[in-house]
């Protein structure tokens, strides 16, 4: 569902609008498989062992048992997930950054572009092989930040809500009807 344009103010345009990445179901796959493979090694062990028994067995149910409550946990991400996916929105506005969820309500924070003081961004190295991270906008007002995490391509969305900012603000020596 794209962004609904009567909540925007006179005069001001989407410049940007994504969702989350997809790879951000990476994590969770890749805890899956991890936990997959604890139960393969857990279960040839198993078959090898011909007396399993007395501290023995106690580890190995402890391990299956954490590992069992820990791939639950993982299969319950990758359906969570996706929802997260679709329900959050990045906007950035000619006049603000909004981040928004809609799920069964509607809950969303923003910052308006004259606010913002600091744009932080974050790249892991898998982060950067697919082109996606975290940006996240230090306001000047209300100490609110807005965090938009695995954003597609986060250094040039930086670099565009700075020039945006850099149009908006009113040059030293410039009359304000030039602007």
């Amino acid at each position: 569902m794209p962004f609904p344009e009567n909540v925007l103010a006179p005069n001001e345009e989407i410049r940007f609008f994504r969702r989350p990445h997809w790879l951000a179901l990476l994590g969770a796959c890749a805890r899956i498989a991890i936990c997959l493979a604890v139960y393969a090694i857990a279960a040839s062990i198993a078959a090898s062992a011909e007396n399993l028994d007395g501290p023995g067995l106690a580890l190995f149910a402890a391990v299956v048992t954490v590992d069992g409550v820990v791939l639950i946990r993982n299969v319950f991400d990758l359906i969570a997930i996706p929802l997260r996916i679709l329900s959050t929105r990045y906007l950035v506005t000619t006049d603000r950054v909004v981040l928004q969820w809609v799920v069964l309500s509607r809950k969303g924070s923003e910052v308006p572009l004259m606010q913002i003081t600091a744009i932080e961004y974050h790249q892991s190295p898998i982060a950067r092989l697919f082109r996606y991270g975290d940006l996240r906008f230090k306001s000047s007002a209300s100490g609110t930040e807005v965090r938009f995490r695995y954003i597609h391509h986060p250094r040039q969305v930086r670099a565009e809500i700075y020039r945006l900012i850099e149009m908006r603000a009113p040059r030293a020596g410039r009359d304000e009807s030039q602007l």
